[in-house]
């Protein structure tokens, strides 16, 4: 999922899906790559165009090529490596984690940060937590250029961090908006309202439905609006004419002052106050631990303002609230087994040798795993 700067074009994002799509299809454990920009035709979707989605479907893992990955042993000479390589091979298929890191090295595009994650699982996280990446801050202000400021300073205070594997700052100013100021005299002298000019203007420029076709039980809206050669730049809009009750055609240049501003290019707003966010991508499995540090590095790097706030969220909170109820649960079952095994042999010794048993088995388990 990369992401862009505000007020790039839809010839640009063009553009970068090209190049990102050629690029994921030379790997080959890729079977296919679709990317999109912007949203669907859904209002549930507000993505900007700068908003990057691309769906990668893997071929079977059976089918993948096998690379060398070095083991412990590697520098061991050769004539004992065969007795490791039965269970921890020295070539084999890419892990997902590897796949993505090689995938991640080789789309580094400047000013395009890219999220990796599971398609079910983003849209899940984004309901749950409203980010797109394993661990997101939420910085919450009064002003968008302080919030954007504060922002910044966390990005740059993580982009480092070991772990971190990218880290982006949304940019809650930089949009681009074009604005008509009603000249009210002017309109009047020609008998026009408000409402008559941004009539016009909304059919001009957005367009308004003019009809609706109905095909057996199928609707369709038909939109008029001017062609793109007539609405390109300012000059061409300022001669857009607005019909007057007497039947002259009026310029809208003699109606109204046209002039491009800047602002927000989305407002977010949550618990009643103005916000933006920080995602962070990593590849770490320990989120709680690395949320710490990041908080750590944060808090010694970054002074807030006044009236600016910092909320951490994303998928690490399902960890907390995890170990939370563990931390309940576990003694409680420990205590029941501690119970009933002793009830169930009538001998506390080989009570405590069953469950001494269990902590063993975890112990190799866990050192398997390390291992492999």
């Amino acid at each position: 999922m990369p992401t862009g700067l505000p007020m790039m074009s839809v010839e640009q994002a063009r553009d970068v899906l090209v190049k990102t799509d050629g690029t994921i299809m030379t790997f080959p454990e890729v079977q296919s790559v679709l990317g999109k920009s912007g949203k669907f035709e859904s209002s549930t979707d507000p993505a900007p165009v700068e908003m990057f989605e691309t769906t990668i479907v893997l071929k079977p893992r059976e089918s993948w090529p096998r690379a060398f990955h070095r083991r412990w042993y590697s520098g061991w000479p050769d004539w004992i490596k065969p007795i490791f390589r039965p269970i921890w091979p020295e070539m084999r298929v890419s892990t997902q984690d590897e796949l993505i890191g090689s995938m991640n090295e080789k789309l580094q595009i400047p000013g395009m940060p890219v999220a990796w994650t599971q398609p079910i699982r983003n849209r899940l996280d984004m309901l749950a937590t409203g980010v797109r990446t394993k661990v997101g801050v939420k910085v919450y202000g009064s002003d968008y250029p302080t919030i954007e400021k504060v922002s910044l300073d966390v990005e740059n205070a993580l982009k480092d961090l070991p772990g971190a594997r990218s880290v982006y700052a949304e940019r809650t100013t930089g949009g681009t908006y074009l604005d008509f100021v009603v000249d009210r005299d002017a309109a009047a002298r020609y008998g026009l309202s408000v409402m008559q000019i941004q009539n016009t203007l909304e059919a001009a420029t957005g367009g308004k439905i003019a009809a609706t076709t109905v095909e057996g039980r199928r609707r369709f809206t038909v939109l008029v609006r001017y062609p793109r050669d007539y609405r390109s730049d300012i000059e061409q809009l300022r001669r857009i004419l607005v019909m007057a009750p007497s039947g002259a055609q009026v310029p809208v240049g003699q109606l109204a002052q046209i002039r491009v501003t800047t602002g927000p290019p989305m407002y977010r707003d949550e618990n009643g106050r103005l916000s933006g966010i920080v995602y962070v991508d990593t590849d770490i499995s320990d989120l709680v631990g690395f949320v710490r540090a990041a908080q750590e590095r944060v808090t010694s790097r970054v002074k807030l303002p006044a009236g600016i706030t910092l909320d951490w969220t994303g998928q690490y909170e399902f960890q907390v609230h995890a170990r939370k109820t563990l931390q309940v649960v576990l003694p409680i079952v420990f205590a029941a087994i501690f119970f009933l095994l002793p009830v169930t042999f009538r001998s506390d010794s080989e009570a405590t040798i069953v469950m001494l048993s269990v902590i063993y088995a975890m112990t190799g388990g866990v050192v398997l795993q390390w291992l492999l």
